[in-house]
């Protein structure tokens, strides 16, 4: 863990903090993206009254209050728009009754604006110390407001030229009325004659007399002929049909017989024809059951990655790409234990023997080193080491001839300082080359992304471009950063805490592309 700050005096600023960071860390972990859990760094008081406090990510820590210009500027905004995120996710869940009311008002609480002096930078990421904030919020200016006695002055000012034009405009109206009256009583003096129209005298029209319309003749009468009887039809007369003979059922001749013949009653022959003319029962034979020969079950194909490459083209061969994270926790003993690791701080060698062997990069590269022994000679494999932020090497494909090499820049690998497990995903995703080939990527890992990237986003830009490829993570300690990774992509997490567990896992992890029974 690396440490931010230290706190020896007024140490009482650090109570709520102390009080409150577990609850907040579970809430941060449950409900919000990585770059929010490493927004507050985690406090520890120490045995001599002082409080100091740890973050996870990588890097020299620098306060926010010493930076300047553009820069303090993009710092403040990124910190004021993830604690922004915060309350409106956590106003949300409270809404939707994820979480309780005393969680809501701890998320609102630490999502206050906190004091310059409590912020850090680390890798261009903000690290809050102590929080909340002890001092007032900066108040925003107020604009100044115009003084109620001016806006009544101007208001009376344009109500008083309004009132003098409307004055000048009647007065105009009222001459133009006195002239035109003028004029019209000097007109009434010459009186015009009036003119006399001729009446008209009528004249009688004659109505004309109408001309007799001519009458059609009357059509003639026509008489029908006397319609005559139809002919009466000749009477058939139908024959009477033969008596139909009557046939008797054998029953029916049996009953005749024994009542008539033998004098036996209607029950007594009706029993003794029943059993003379009932057939003997006839037992059924067994059916013969014919044995079904079963099916033949499908064979499946064996997939590509499981076929022995002396039977299989070469351009089927799976690809194989090693992701190894060089950071500079990858320098811990795994002998160190859960407090150890801690307590430890910025400088790690206040832990006497922090990196005595076994040290987890030695481990991990013996195992790395055995399991390219395992992998068949047609598959490339391509080396990624991610060292730091910016800083990510590729080897290139390297074929089996090329194997000794590549062992040999396997076991010249140290720690450096960041993890960017994002960029180095993106880099895989550009070194694809052919889609129709299983791909499998090994990311070898022991830290979270340090260097502000979403490693959960690459997998998952990875595996649109790239179907056929599967990332499986074999997890040192248990850090569980790679966790989306494996799930974006189809993968798995193989967890290892110690080194026999590292050896092991490794294997497995590559188990699914390594045939069986080739020689």
């Amino acid at each position: 863990m690396n440490r931010v700050l230290r706190l020896t005096t007024d140490t009482g600023r650090a109570d709520f903090c102390l009080a409150n960071q577990d609850t907040l860390s579970a809430l941060l972990r449950q409900h919000f993206p990585e770059k929010y859990q490493t927004l507050f760094s985690g406090a520890q008081t120490q045995s001599d009254g002082s409080v100091i406090w740890t973050s996870p990510l990588s890097g020299h820590p620098v306060p926010l209050s010493s930076a300047e210009g553009a820069e303090a500027q993009r710092y403040h905004r990124l910190l004021a728009e993830r604690l922004n995120d915060i309350r409106l996710q956590a106003g949300q869940l409270h809404d939707k009754k994820i979480i309780t009311d005393e969680e809501h008002q701890l998320l609102e609480k630490a999502s206050v604006l906190p004091d310059t002096d409590s912020v850090f930078i680390i890798n261009n990421q903000p690290v809050i110390t102590w929080w909340p904030r002890t001092t007032p919020l900066p108040v925003a200016p107020v604009a100044p407001v115009v003084p109620a006695a001016a806006a009544t002055a101007s208001a009376v000012a344009a109500t008083s030229g309004l009132r003098r034009w409307w004055s000048l405009l009647l007065l105009l109206l009222l001459l133009l009325l006195a002239g035109s009256t003028f004029l019209w009583m000097k007109g009434c003096n010459n009186t015009i004659p009036p003119v006399i129209m001729p009446v008209p005298v009528p004249v009688e029209v004659t109505p004309p007399v109408p001309e007799p319309v001519p009458t059609a003749p009357e059509p003639p009468v026509v008489v029908p002929p006397p319609e005559e009887p139809p002919p009466e039809e000749p009477q058939v007369i139908e024959p009477v049909p033969a008596p139909v003979p009557v046939v008797l059922t054998p029953a029916e001749q049996c009953l005749r017989e024994k009542i008539h013949a033998e004098g036996l009653t209607e029950t007594a022959a009706a029993e003794a024809c029943r059993l003379l003319l009932s057939p003997p029962p006839v037992t059924p034979a067994k059916p013969v059951v014919t044995a079904k020969t079963p099916a033949p079950e499908p064979v499946k194909p064996v997939p590509v990655r499981k076929v022995c490459p002396a039977k299989r083209k070469p351009e089927d061969s799976p690809q194989v790409f090693i992701i190894f994270d060089t950071s500079y926790s990858m320098i811990l003993s795994l002998n160190l234990t859960k407090s150890q690791l801690q307590k430890m701080g910025t400088v790690v060698d206040e832990i006497p023997g922090f990196d005595a062997e076994p040290r987890r990069i030695s481990v991990a590269k013996r195992a790395v080193s055995d399991l390219i022994k395992r992998i068949p000679s047609d598959m490339g494999i391509t080396l990624v080491v991610a060292s730091d932020c910016g800083k990510i090497r590729s080897t290139g494909n390297m074929t089996a001839a090329q194997r000794p090499e590549l062992q040999r820049i396997i076991r010249s690998l140290e720690p450096d300082d960041g993890t960017p497990l994002a960029d180095s995903i993106t880099r895989v995703n550009k070194s694809i080359k052919n889609n129709n080939r299983d791909t499998v990527v090994i990311l070898i890992s022991d830290g979270v992304e340090t260097c502000g990237k979403d490693p959960c986003a690459a997998a998952a830009s990875l595996k649109r471009a790239h179907p056929k490829a599967v990332v499986n993570v074999v997890d040192i300690m248990g850090a569980g950063a790679g966790n989306c990774v494996a799930r974006n992509t189809g993968g798995k997490v193989f967890t290892a805490r110690n080194a026999a567990e590292i050896a092991r896992k490794m294997q497995e992890a590559m188990n699914d592309y390594i045939p069986e029974g080739c020689n």
